[in-house]
Formats: C-alpha cells, sequence, structure tokens
C-alpha cells in the first residue's frame, strides 16, 4: 500500500517515534514545510498530527535500523516519489524552516550524503558534528546515525546496509561506498540541531543489553567487509566568505575555537575537552580513509554493489 501522502513535495523525512518524539515541533514556525513528514511508530502513544497531507503515520515496532529498513521494503515507491530523503532521531530539536534549508543546502551543493551541525547546547559522540560557524559547511569522511539527508537515488543504493541486521556502524560505512565519495559527505554548519537525549538512553530498545555493546557490533561489522574506521575527519570546508578552505592546518584552528562551547554544553567538561582537542588532533593526523569498502564480501556475495553519486 502507497503511503498516504498528497502533498506534491519532493523531500521526505522519516521519523522513528516515541511517545516522547518531539516531531511535532518540526513543522512549527512561520515558514510551511516543504516536505513530508513519515512517523514510523516503535511504540504506542506517538504523538499524532492529524488533518494534514504532508503528515502520515505508520507502526513500525522494533529496533531503529530494521525499522528503517522494513520502511524501505514495504514502501520502494518512496524512491522514486522523492529526491532527498532525512532519516531524523525523535530527540532532536529543529524546526520547518531550518529543515527546509537543509534540503536546499545538499541541492545546492551536490551532496550525496549530509547532516546539520549540532548546537553548543547538544549530547554528542563526535565533536566533529558540533556547530562550527567559522564555515558553511564541511567536508567528513562520515555521517553519523542521528540525522543523516541522502539523495533518494544514494539511499535506495545504500539499503542492503539496513538490511545486514546490526543496529549501530552502517553509518561508519556509506560514506565509502562511492567510487568518488570526495566532496560528496558534509555537516551543515550554516543549520544546527540541538541532540536533546543523551548519548546511549535508547540502547537497551536497541537491543544493546545483557553484555551486548555498541563497540562490539561495530567491530563485527568492520571486520565483515575487511576495514578499519579511526574517527570522523574534516578535510576541507566552505567558509562563510564562500572560500574553499582545505590545509589542514587552517581547519585544525578553525576547530580549537570549538572550546569556547565549553559554557554551554550538557556534557561532562572534562570529556568535552577530550573530544574537542582528539578532532583537532586527528584533522591534523589522521588520514581521510575514503578508500572504497569491499562491498562484495560485506554484503555476502553476489554483483558487486557500487553507490551512484547522485
Amino acid at each position: 500500500m502507497r503511503l498516504p501522502f498528497s502533498s506534491g513535495n519532493r523531500n521526505l523525512v522519516i521519523v522513528r517515534a516515541g511517545k516522547k518524539s518531539l516531531h511535532p515541533s518540526w513543522l512549527a514556525g512561520a515558514e510551511q514545510p516543504r516536505f513530508d513528514l513519515l512517523v514510523t511508530a516503535y511504540e504506542d502513544g506517538v504523538p499524532i498530527i492529524a488533518g494534514r497531507d504532508d503528515v502520515a503515520t505508520i507502526p513500525v515496532p522494533g529496533r531503529k535500523v530494521a525499522g528503517f529498513n522494513q520502511v524501505f521494503t514495504e514502501h520502494r515507491e518512496i524512491f522514486d516519489d522523492y529526491e532527498r530523503i532525512a532519516l531524523l532521531d525523535d530527540d532532536l530539536e529543529i524546526d520547518a524552516a531550518a529543515i527546509n534549508r537543509l534540503f536546499d543546502v545538499g541541492e545546492t551543493y551536490g551532496l550525496s550524503i549530509w547532516q546539520p551541525s549540532l548546537a553548543p547546547e547538544s549530547f554528542f559522540s563526535y565533536a566533529a558534528f558540533l556547530q562550527n560557524t567559522a564555515f558553511t559547511l564541511r567536508y567528513s569522511n562520515f555521517i553519523e546515525m542521528m540525522c543523516p539527508v541522502f539523495t533518494a537515488r544514494t539511499l535506495a543504493d545504500l539499503r542492503p546496509l539496513f538490511a545486514l541486521g546490526f543496529e549501530t556502524g552502517i553509518d561508519l560505512l556509506w560514506c565509502r561506498c562511492f567510487d568518488m565519495p570526495w566532496f560528496k559527505c558534509a555537516v551543515v554548519d550554516a543549520i544546527a540541531v540541538k541532540h536533546t537525549r543523551r548519548m546511549g538512553a535508547t540502547a537497551a530498545q536497541q537491543g544493546f543489553s545483557g553484555g551486548r555493546i555498541y563497540d562490539h557490533e561495530m567491530a563485527e561489522l568492520l571486520n565483515r567487509f575487511g576495514t578499519t574506521f579511526r574517527g570522523p575527519v574534516i578535510y576541507a570546508g566552505v567558509a562563510q566568505d564562500g572560500q574553499l578552505i582545505g590545509r589542514a592546518e587552517e581547519i585544525a584552528l578553525k576547530t580549537i575555537w570549538q572550546l569556547g562551547h565549553w559554557g554551554k554544553t550538557p556534557m561532562d567538561k572534562r570529556a568535552f575537552f577530550r573530544f574537542v582537542t582528539d578532532h583537532v588532533r586527528h584533522c591534523l593526523t589522521r588520514p581521510v580513509n575514503l578508500g572504497k569498502v569491499d562491498t562484495l564480501r560485506g554484503l555476502g556475495g553476489g554483483p558487486a554493489h557500487t553507490v551512484a553519486v547522485a
């Protein structure tokens, strides 16, 4: 059965929503949404938005990645009906104008996978994604699972990753399934979203309990594809004046100032300092590591799978 949208929008947001989901606020503000919102409820009591032709709610119980895979399998029409698709966590504070602009930036810069930056008040795992107002956007070797945006063509090609049965780690790979990934994946500093929930707060809901932890599953996935991940690296950025900055030293210098978020962060102060300084060091010393992963090995045989650049 096709989804009941009739708005004519060409952008789609999909959220795996629980009863405390913030998605109703994503439609707020003076600007009208230029996207459809698909609410996939993983539990009862999810906020319902009725009477709109750009919002639909369907039950999709279970884990996050498995739920996305179910949607992609049961509603394959989304890859033809939409040009860009965002997968947003339900604990994000953002409004319609910012989401509209997020889709526009991806189109303007010809991106394949991108995400908003994280406001200073956010809980985070990687300092690479904290907003850096020295830039409009920064090109990265990694876009995380929290709030990625894809061209529909790219996401359609990446569908096999969602079907592998892993609930973490596929985001370590998806920027490396391209033949030509450079300047196709970016963090958009012109748009920031606030991540309101502590990292790992829903771990048990995603099956990480009883000794099963994120690191073990990520290691298993990377081993399956015969590769490693040494952390996010920002290798270039578009400054506010439009200048492309590609020198590691200059990127690192413009990153140190993120320590100024010290007074706003909800994170443990020592962890915050370590995360930011580690990111600066990684930009200076770590290889970008955008070599294509062995998708033939990782996906279990069959024809080689390459993600089209779109």
